[in-house]
C-alpha cells in the first residue's frame, strides 16, 4: 500500500509540475515571440495577446485539475496507480493542444490585422560587447560529481557486506532480477550517474554555443534577460541532476540490500524534489528579471520600425524548427525556456539517432 501512495504522490506531483510549467511558459518566453508567433515591438502589449494568454492559463489550470482529480478517483477505485501514469500522457496531449490552438488564433490575428506592415525585418546585432558564454560556471558540475563520488564510496564500503547476488530490478518491493556480485555489477548505479553527468556536460557545452538573439528595440536589456534565464537554467539543471543522483544512490542501496526493498520505490522522491527545486529556481529567475529589466514597446516615434527576422515559416507548429539555410544546430525556443534543435542541420539528426539508440539500449537491458 505504501508503494501505491509513493507512486500516486510522484505522478500527481509530475502532473502538477507540468501544469505549473505550462502556466508560466508565456512569462519564460521573450515577449517578441508569443506562442511561437513573432510579435512586432509595438504589438507586444496588444490586448489580444493578453486575452489569449489569460485564456490559455485558465485552460491549463482547468485541464490539470480535472485530469488529476479524475486520475486519482480512478486509481483508488481500481486499486492501482496505472491510471495516474496514463493521465500524465493525457495531460501532455491536452496542454499541447491548448498551446497549438492558441498559436493558431494569434497567428490568424497577426495576419488579419497586418501587424508586420511597414516593418523592416532583419537579424539584430548585439548592441554591446556582452560575454554570452560567461554565465556557464564550471562549479555547477561539482554537486552532481560529489553525489557520484558518494555513491562509489558507498559501493566500495558496503561491498564485503553485500550478498553474492545483486538485485538489478524490482517489481514493487520484490526483487525480480539478479546478477553475480562483482565490482563491475556493484558499480551499475555509478555508471548511470556518470552517463547523466556526461549528457549534462555535453548539453552545457552546446548551450554555450547557442547564440543570444536580442530583441528590437531594447537590444541590451533583452540580451541580459536571456542571459539571466540561461544562467538560471544552468543552475536548476545542476540542482535537478544532483537530486536525481541521490535517488540513484537510494536505489543502489536497495539493490545492494543495505536498506529495505521499499527504498526502491522511495528512490523516486529525490527526483521529484529535484523537479520542484528546478521549477522554483526558474520561477524566481522570472520574478528577478521582471524587477531588474524593463521592456520597451517600440511605440515611440523616434524608434525605427524594425523587428526581428519574421521566420514563422521555418517553425512548424511554433516549436519544430527546420531551416537548411541556418548553420546553427540549436536555436532559442519560441515557447518557453531553453533551446531546440534545427532539424534542417544534418548534425541534429546524428545526435537524435544517438540519443534514441541509447534510450532503446537502456530499455532492452
Amino acid at each position: 500500500m505504501l508503494g501505491f501512495f509513493v507512486f500516486a504522490f510522484s505522478d500527481l506531483t509530475v502532473m502538477a509540475l507540468i501544469g505549473y510549467t505550462n502556466y508560466i511558459m508565456p512569462s519564460l518566453t521573450p515577449r517578441s515571440v508569443q506562442f511561437g508567433v513573432r510579435i512586432p515591438p509595438d504589438r507586444i502589449r496588444d490586448s489580444s495577446i493578453a486575452r489569449l494568454t489569460r485564456n490559455f492559463r485558465i485552460e491549463i489550470v482547468m485541464v490539470t485539475a480535472l485530469i488529476m482529480i479524475a486520475a486519482l478517483i480512478l486509481a483508488f477505485n481500481l486499486g492501482t496507480d496505472a491510471p495516474l501514469g496514463y493521465s500524465i500522457l493525457a495531460e501532455l496531449i491536452a496542454v499541447w493542444s491548448s498551446y497549438y490552438f492558441t498559436r493558431r488564433k494569434l497567428r490568424s490575428i497577426k495576419i488579419k490585422m497586418g501587424w508586420t506592415r511597414g516593418y523592416v525585418q532583419k537579424i539584430p546585432a548585439p548592441a554591446s560587447r556582452i560575454n554570452y558564454k560567461s554565465h556557464l560556471k564550471i562549479y555547477l558540475i561539482i554537486p552532481p560529481a560529489m553525489a557520484i563520488a558518494l555513491t562509489a564510496l558507498a559501493a566500495i564500503v558496503f561491498y564485503p557486506l553485500m550478498p553474492s547476488q545483486i538485485v538489478v530490478a524490482f517489481s514493487g518491493t520484490k526483487p525480480v532480477k539478479f546478477v553475480i556480485k562483482s565490482l563491475a555489477t556493484v558499480m551499475i548505479p555509478v555508471y548511470y550517474q556518470l552517463f547523466i553527468l556526461a549528457a549534462t556536460a555535453f548539453t552545457f557545452l552546446i548551450y554555450r554555443r547557442v547564440r543570444i538573439e536580442p530583441e528590437y528595440p531594447d537590444l541590451v536589456s533583452s540580451a541580459m534577460r536571456q542571459l539571466e534565464l540561461r544562467s538560471r537554467l544552468y543552475f536548476s539543471i545542476s540542482v535537478f541532476i544532483t537530486f536525481m543522483d541521490f535517488g540513484i544512490l537510494m536505489s543502489g542501496m536497495a539493490d545492494w540490500e543495505m536498506i529495505p526493498g521499499i527504498f526502491s520505490e522511495l528512490s523516486i522522491l529525490p527526483t521529484i524534489f529535484g523537479l520542484i527545486a528546478m521549477v522554483y529556481v526558474i520561477s524566481e529567475g522570472v520574478k528577478k528579471i521582471k524587477q531588474n529589466y524593463s521592456y520597451e514597446t517600440g511605440a515611440a516615434e523616434n524608434l525605427p520600425k524594425i523587428m526581428n527576422r519574421d521566420d514563422d515559416r521555418f517553425w512548424k507548429m511554433g516549436f519544430i524548427y527546420y531551416n537548411r539555410e541556418d548553420p546553427a544546430m540549436m536555436v532559442p525556443k519560441r515557447f518557453g525556456l531553453g533551446y531546440t534543435i534545427n532539424l534542417g542541420n544534418i548534425l541534429s539528426w546524428v545526435i537524435l539517432t544517438v540519443i534514441v539508440a541509447a534510450i532503446a539500449i537502456a530499455f532492452m537491458e
